[in-house]
């Protein structure tokens, strides 16, 4: 489903004032309430985009992952794994930083989070997947 560009602007705005939120709250001690009062929204807004604070936080995780493995999906050269890694994978490597460094905000917030367990779980069956359907079966054991 493709978001306009009102519906960007208020998930940014979201995702920042969560940000700006975990400086001094936990997320299980951040309110709805506080995310609409710093991001300057009605509540009703937020629910627009999310049922609560723990669909918004999935859904940040889900879009992360999917920005990270459609990055490697991309840049993972076609030739066979054999080769020696870092040399032959440097592109994507640096495509990876790339879009950690444009998804700033989004990394930052799921960084902050006391339970990103979710996000590293979701992280690794992700790379396990692109290994898997790469023919990359030297390191499974990530």
């Amino acid at each position: 489903m493709k978001r306009d560009r009102r519906q960007i602007k208020t998930r940014n705005t979201i995702l920042e004032a969560c940000n700006q939120l975990l400086e001094t709250k936990s997320i299980e001690q951040i309110t709805i309430n506080d995310i609409a009062d710093t991001a300057n929204i009605n509540r009703g807004t937020f629910y627009l985009h999310f049922k609560d604070k723990y669909e918004m936080i999935t859904n940040f995780e889900d879009e992360m992952i999917s920005l990270l493995h459609e990055t490697i999906l991309k840049h993972v050269p076609n030739e066979q794994f054999e080769q020696e890694f870092l040399p032959s994978r440097y592109d994507t490597i640096i495509e990876v930083f790339k879009c950690l460094e444009d998804n700033e905000q989004l990394l930052s917030f799921l960084i902050k989070l006391d339970f990103s367990t979710t996000f590293r779980k979701k992280l690794r069956q992700s790379l396990l997947t692109i290994i898997e359907n790469s023919g990359i079966h030297h390191y499974k054991e990530l």
